[in-house]
């Protein structure tokens, strides 16, 4: 025995110099000619012969090596197997044994001519190596396909591996295996991850089933080679493993056989079934159900998809709801369909399809369209098919405004019919070009290649839309804004010098904010994903609760803007014949809002747009003259301010309370009010390039219409000056004139709004959301037809609701106008800046409707400061500017919500109006009349107590009116018409005393 030199040595060094010789060591650079590499060949392996040296030479590390020479057995020869069953059987050491890897083909070919003898030993001594070892974590088997007479002995051999967690059979690793063209989903083009040997031993599933419920520890289970022969058999009882990954690769099996050895598949996460040749469709939605957990799922390389009837009939369809975890979908057949991504709990992070006849573009983009697509596609794809339309635009240089080519063609004698399809004035088609990186010429249509019918139906819609030159944006941003009859109002309530100042203040700004969303819409609009409401800018920008948030409050707006004011209108010019009810006056607006609604496009305004502005100018001079020459409406100040008669006062600052001056300058903000529909003018522009020229004009005109005239009024009535000034006059003919030419413009004006807010509701119920028709088709005529009646009436409902007409606009003004103004544009161009500079550092775009990959997130760091300070100093300075710009907008925003409700609250409290005025009045006169008439039938009878008496009015015949039931029900409330009725019902027993004396 040789000398134990190394025993004197402290036991840490003993323990370094182990771990040095146990380290493992890197593998041979080739492997023996025609030998196959193991599993594991390719990874480091421990020095098993230095280990050796060591334990005969050192007592103190003779178990610690043993634990190492034998916790990873790798059994690859006859040999090998014969020495290690003698040694590990009954032996202490088989208890530290914790994975074992034998392959079982490189063990018979020790002899070419007695191969069968060498298996049946080496066979035999692997089982009895199994056998011994029952500690075992994680078991891998290579068989060669003459080996599958020992399956039975072999499976066998695994019961009561209580422990055993991981079996894998004749599979290795990808990129562990020299030969990687066998790899499992190579020929499909995706990677599962295995490479199956090439004639692997097939097993039963009767010989596997039984000692696999055995296998309590078990939890991932990987098999090459395996097939059904006990259909005849009565199947047993599943078993209770928890599997997460299940691996089965060329199994010939059934479903009912696949459910035997999946279990309770409840708790599985990861399935691989490739190569099936037995299971059926209907089979594998059945299995699928089962396995409600899944997470990753690769099924392909069996027959599916064979057969032309296969394209029909997609099982994954209908187990995908079930499946709400599933994140990785690999799959070769025809199993699913496109429409599967309409599935409202799909949220997969990787779907790859192949050899699916179904998976056309068309059909593709048909169930993307069908999906929010503000969150599907990317800002880059924004970007580029923007990228695309503005350069097919800027070469489209025929265009003209129609207004002023008509003037040109009557100068030159040469007035020729309009091209019905356009307004720009041209007479031929344009066929703009735009040449690719490729210097293929780009077509218009090629920006629709890839969508479904249905969606290349709404760009041929939306493009007919676009149509409109420069000169019809100024007319309808005039028509929109011009309206400067609260500007005295608002001087009047901040004074001379704020209010001059002010009003230039928030032109300056207003146009500036307006070139903001001209940059943001030519950055993000296009023919294919076109930019059609504020909202979608928002929504593209932030996501889609912002796309929603803006949506809600352009439709508020939309509906509050024009009814109220114009409802007074009509009041006012009946109160000289006695008078009509102010809700009944919003009623007659409505409905012409209806009739005149009827106009879809903005087009279709131009010419009365035109003439509103010009019939606006009108009221300006008029109302100035009459205001020069008559006394202000002493009456109507006193009603609305409660201001006694007396002396004008005019002064240069006011000394109101901060909240009446604020909401006068909430009033400011109608003048530059335009903005929230300023990407609706712009979609409809033939050249969006062109919006500034027209905004400038517009904006121009108007800071000197609304200060000439605010001045004027303010200066000729001081603090008498009403809300709407041209009412402010003493004589009510004059009163009529001024009213009678506003609604004249309120109409065109409610026609424009009323167009507007439809479309927003329109395109993102109709269209979106409920997949109706296009707006400009046929059925489109006839829902928009409903639509106008119902967006209307609810515009009466909210108009009639709230009584005070100023108060009322400086909170829409606050709430909705101003954030459409000032508080989102710089919002906006701030998000598309950093947007800008953080995609720079993701995958470019390159195909439509896929993701670029993207290097980092939002929730990293990283995008984050690419985002901040990824661009030019320049651009850094401006995100600032525009981040100090929103927060001063926001914080002006609060101060006029604040203003306006304080101001509103005290109108209210005055009592001046009640909501629905004398709407509400003559009805619930009515409702008593209707019920009085059957309350004396009961007059004659004994005395009736209060209950019966409510009982016996809802079993009357005024129940049949709506009215008449509203006033039985609230009998049952504690609400102010409750009281009313208790009132009542006290008056019918004083008419039952009465008829009883």
């Amino acid at each position: 025995e040789p000398a134990d030199r190394l025993t004197r040595l402290p036991r840490e060094l003993l323990q370094h110099i182990f771990s040095y010789i146990a380290a493992p060591t890197p593998p041979p650079p080739t492997a023996s000619a025609g030998v196959v590499a193991p599993l594991g060949g390719a990874e480091r392996r421990i020095d098993r012969h230095s280990l050796a040296l060591a334990a005969r030479t050192c007592r103190e590390l003779l178990s610690h090596a043993r634990l190492a020479l034998y916790r990873d057995l790798h059994v690859e020869t006859r040999v090998q197997a014969h020495a290690l069953h003698r040694a590990l059987h009954a032996n202490e050491m088989s208890k530290d044994v914790r994975h074992v890897t034998a392959n079982v083909e490189l063990m018979a070919r020790t002899s070419s001519q007695w191969t069968g003898w060498f298996i049946f030993h080496s066979m035999h001594s692997l089982c009895g190596i199994i056998g011994s070892c029952r500690n075992l974590l994680t078991l891998t088997l290579y068989m060669p396909i003459n080996s599958a007479a020992w399956a039975q002995s072999l499976c066998q051999s695994l019961v009561d591996l209580k422990s055993l967690h991981t079996l894998t059979k004749d599979l290795y690793e990808t990129g562990k295996h020299p030969k990687n063209k066998r790899a499992v989903g190579k020929k499909e083009g995706m990677d599962v991850g295995w490479v199956k040997r090439k004639k692997p031993a097939m097993w039963a599933v009767s010989q596997l089933v039984k000692p696999l419920g055995t296998l309590k520890g078990l939890h991932t289970l990987r098999i090459c080679g395996l097939s059904s022969d006990s259909s005849t058999l009565p199947a047993p009882p599943p078993h209770s493993l928890r599997l997460s990954e299940v691996v089965l690769v060329d199994v010939n099996i059934t479903n009912m056989d696949l459910m035997q050895v999946l279990g309770d598949a409840k708790s599985l996460t990861k399935l691989t079934l490739w190569g099936s040749s037995l299971l059926s469709k209907r089979g594998l939605a059945h299995v699928l159900r089962k396995c409600p957990s899944l997470v990753e799922l690769r099924i392909g390389g069996s027959w599916f998809g064979a057969k032309e009837e296969d394209d029909k009939h997609f099982p994954l369809n209908d187990v995908l709801p079930i499946l709400t975890r599933l994140k990785i979908l690999h799959i070769s057949g025809s199993l699913i369909s496109p429409s599967a991504l309409e599935i409202p709990t799909v949220a997969l992070s990787h779907l790859f399809v192949h050899a699916c006849a179904a998976w056309t573009p068309s059909a593709v983009h048909a169930s993307l369209s069908k999906i929010s697509h503000t969150s599907k596609i990317s800002l880059a794809e924004y970007f580029f098919w923007a990228e695309r339309q503005r350069a097919r635009e800027k070469r489209d240089t025929t265009v003209t405004s129609q207004p002023l080519a008509d003037v040109g063609r009557a100068i030159k004698g040469k007035i020729t019919k309009s091209e019905k399809g356009s307004d720009d004035g041209s007479d031929h088609k344009v066929s703009a070009e735009v040449q690719d990186a490729d210097g293929v010429p780009d077509e218009p249509s090629g920006d629709l290649v890839g969508l479904s019918p249905y969606e290349v139906e709404l760009c041929d819609a939306r493009r007919a839309l676009r149509v409109a030159g420069w000169a019809t944006i100024f007319y309808l941003i005039t028509t929109d804004i011009l309206g400067p009859f609260n500007a005295p109002y608002a001087i009047a309530s901040m004074g001379l010098g704020p209010g001059i100042a002010l009003y230039v203040i928030f032109g300056i700004v207003a146009f500036i904010t307006g070139c903001m969303l001209n940059n943001q819409f030519l950055h993000l609009d296009s023919i294919r994903y076109p930019v059609r409401t504020f909202g979608d800018l928002g929504g593209r920008l932030f996501g889609t609760w912002m796309r929603h948030l803006c949506s809600f409050l352009q439709a508020i707006q939309l509906i509050l803007n024009r009814d109220r004011s114009n409802g007074q209108g009509v009041a006012q010019i009946a109160a000289g014949h006695g008078g009509i009810c102010f809700s009944v006056a919003v009623a007659i607006w409505c409905w012409l809002g209806i009739v005149i609604g009827q106009i879809r496009t903005l087009r279709g305004l131009g010419l009365f747009a035109n003439a509103a502005v010009w019939i606006n100018l009108l009221i300006i001079i008029l109302s100035m003259a009459f205001i020069a020459h008559s006394p202000p409406n002493y009456a109507a100040a006193k009603a609305a301010y409660g201001i006694d008669q007396g002396p004008v006062q005019v002064v240069a600052v006011v000394n109101q309370p901060v909240f009446s001056q604020v909401n006068g300058l909430m009033n400011m903000v109608f003048a530059y009010g335009g903005a929230m529909i300023f990407p609706e003018l712009m979609t409809e522009m033939r050249r969006p390039h062109d919006f500034i020229r027209g905004m400038a004009l517009a904006q121009g005109l108007i800071i000197v219409c609304y200060l000439v005239y605010g001045i004027y009024v303010y200066a000729m009535q001081g603090q008498f000056t009403l809300a709407l000034a041209y009412q402010g006059v003493s004589k009510y003919a004059w009163q009529t004139v001024g009213n009678v030419l506003a609604l004249i413009t309120g109409a065109i004006a409610a026609a424009l709004y009323g167009n507007i807010g439809l479309k927003v509701l329109y395109i993102n119920i109709v269209e979106n959301t409920l997949k109706g028709p296009p707006l400009m088709s046929k059925k489109g005529r006839l829902v928009w037809g409903v639509a106008v009646i119902l967006f209307w009436g609810v515009a009466y409902i909210i108009g009639s609701a709230i009584p005070s007409v100023g108060t009322l606009s400086g909170l829409v003004a606050a709430i909705c106008i101003f954030q459409f103004t000032y508080t989102f544009p710089p919002l906006f161009q701030l998000a598309l800046e950093m947007h800008k500079d953080a995609i720079r550092g993701d995958e470019a775009f390159q195909t439509a409707g896929v993701r670029p990959r993207q290097i980092d997130t939002w929730r990293q760091a990283s995008r984050w400061r690419r985002a901040i300070f990824g661009g030019s100093t320049k651009s850094t300075i401006l995100k600032f500017v525009y981040f100090v710009f929103f927060l001063a907008a926001l914080a002006t925003a609060g101060l006029g919500m604040w203003a306006s409700g304080t101001d509103l609250r005290d109108a209210l409290k005055t009592g001046a109006a009640t909501s629905f005025g004398c709407a509400l009045l003559a009805l619930t006169r009515l409702s008593f009349q209707l019920v009085a008439n059957d309350a004396m039938s009961f007059a004659a009878a004994p005395r009736p107590s209060e209950p019966f008496l409510r009982f016996s009015l809802l079993r009357s015949k005024s129940v049949r009116n709506a009215w008449g039931l509203l006033l039985h029900m609230s009998l049952f409330s504690r609400s102010s018409v409750a009281s009313l009725c208790q009132v009542y019902i006290r008056s019918c027993h004083r008419s039952w005393r009465t008829a009883a004396v």
